[in-house]
């Protein structure tokens, strides 16, 4: 369990302890707050932390019943209403761009409600590419994909994994007055100086098809859309791409070679989307290691193999002790590994050749040698920045990771 630290939390109110939930999360670093009903009436307090949960003593914790009316209350939600699902969010003021959103859902539980707060700072999707773990050559990729004058740009990766914030540090380095760029989110994270920006709303039916389809009646040089989520938005979106606009967005996949799989699946021919897909971008986050209690150690061979890890002479391999600083987990933040697939000619004739899946990935990254998630993060391992257990953990499911590494 997660002690906090120099914090004690007395009989307060349920605003006062949430108060102080909030900032100890952030102290900690937590991305989310997950509070959970019990059988015997209590709630459980967990954060996630470096993308793992932890139990946290906050206690005492209010009656669940009016601290989540507080919750609802704050994100203007129906304090009435427990049966049913409900989602809303609420803004912690702070200095100017500082704010913390903080997005909030209710689902209803056989013991009682339960509610995750998502903690977003807003500032920290203002982060340059090489901080969010990008190596100078796919430093170079991208500065390649930002010339190019039209094309589909592609992020995905799971939830959480930052996509927007690549979206956001792309648009950035396209942003010049010379240059026409509109944005549709679902909602708008930060306003970007410059950027004439949209946000979704359903209820009005301003739909990512109808907003898209709007915007090309606007002049755009450049459109960045938040989400690709149906037939209609992938057809509008290609169909962009190919008279002249460069359009910006992320889809749910978990390789490059998984975008193309879905969008055609989404109705997008072959023809259309060999022409159109400039590149996909790639990218999960991985726990590095705790400065503080970082040590050398032989890493289990049964692990090597797994990895396809070939032995070389001198490598080294590290991980966190465990300590207080880490709350003993031995990681301390996260960072990013990527995988760039930049459709050139050879990459785009395999999209018209309808190969299978495991087919196009076998080609894409051993006949092409484009680098893969897993072999960025092996890299990553060799660095001394995490290990080997983190990157099994975080690519074990990956089906774009190839039967050998080779480093480079």
């Amino acid at each position: 369990m997660l002690q906090r630290r120099n914090v004690a939390l007395k009989e307060v109110p349920a605003s006062d302890w949430l108060d102080a939930a909030l900032k100890a999360a952030v102290e900690e670093r937590a991305s989310d707050i997950h509070l959970e009903p019990f059988k015997s009436g209590e709630i459980g307090v967990r954060f996630r932390i470096d993308g793992m949960l932890a139990d946290v003593d906050l206690s005492p914790v209010p009656p669940s019943e009016t601290l989540m009316a507080r919750i609802k209350i704050l994100a203007n939600l129906n304090t009435t209403e427990t049966r049913n699902p409900q989602d809303g969010h609420f803004e912690i003021p702070g200095a100017e761009h500082q704010a913390l959103d903080v997005r909030v859902s209710f689902v209803p539980t056989i013991y009682g409600e339960a509610a995750v707060l998502r903690l977003l700072n807003r500032q920290g999707l203002l982060m340059e590419f090489p901080e969010l773990g990008f190596t100078s050559e796919q430093l170079g990729l991208i500065e390649e994909l930002v010339r190019r004058p039209n094309g589909m740009i592609f992020t995905t990766g799971p939830s959480g994994s930052g996509k927007t914030t690549v979206l956001y540090a792309l648009l950035r380095r396209l942003n010049e007055k010379t240059r026409s760029i509109l944005t549709l989110e679902d909602p708008v994270e930060y306003q970007l100086e410059g950027i004439r920006q949209t946000q979704v709303s359903s209820g009005s039916g301003l739909t990512f098809a109808a907003g898209l389809r709007s915007f090309l009646r606007q002049d755009p040089d450049i459109i960045m859309v938040g989400e690709i989520r149906d037939e209609e938005t992938a057809e509008i979106a290609s169909r962009a791409a190919l008279t002249g606009h460069l359009v910006l967005s992320t889809l749910h996949a978990n390789s490059g070679v998984g975008v193309i799989v879905r969008l055609t699946e989404m109705g997008v021919g072959r023809a259309t989307l060999a022409s159109s897909l400039a590149a996909v971008i790639s990218r999960r986050l991985i726990r590095t290691i705790c400065e503080s209690c970082k040590e050398q150690y032989d890493a289990p061979a049964v692990l090597k193999e797994r990895l396809s890890v070939k032995a070389e002479a001198g490598q080294n391999f590290w991980r966190g002790r465990g300590c207080r600083e880490c709350n003993q987990s031995g990681y301390r933040g996260r960072t990013g590994i990527h995988e760039i697939l930049n459709f050139d000619g050879a990459l785009k004739s395999l999209i018209l050749e309808e190969h299978s899946y495991n087919a196009l990935v076998e080609k894409i990254h051993r006949d092409h040698g484009v680098k893969t998630l897993r072999e960025d993060g092996l890299d990553k391992v060799y660095q001394g920045l995490t290990t080997l257990d983190e990157i099994l953990r975080v690519t074990e499911d990956d089906d774009a990771a190839p039967s050998s590494h080779h480093r480079s």
